[in-house]
């Protein structure tokens, strides 16, 4: 089985580029292991700041029994082999 990824966006006002790297991690997940959790900071939302955003993402995504979690600007544009150099990656 593979591994199942969750991509936390946090949307402020840009709705653009959150839309485009949204596109970008679908055109990338060759093997249709990512869900996309976006949150919303823009009005009328009230604004958490980037922390509490992306905590509240974290909360969702882990109760939902992912492998691994991607914190992620919605100005990135990532290419195709993205999830290939993330999964040679190690530390």
């Amino acid at each position: 089985m593979l591994p199942r990824v969750a991509a936390i966006v946090l949307n402020y006002n840009h709705p653009e580029d959150t839309a485009n790297c949204i596109k970008n991690l679908q055109i990338a997940d060759k093997k249709k292991q990512l869900e996309v959790i976006v949150i919303d900071n823009s009005p009328p939302n009230p604004n958490v700041g980037f922390a509490k955003g992306i905590n509240k993402g974290m909360r969702l995504a882990l109760t939902q029994d992912f492998d691994y979690y991607l914190i992620i600007n919605p100005d990135v544009v990532v290419g195709n082999d993205f999830f290939n150099l993330l999964k040679n990656f190690k530390i």
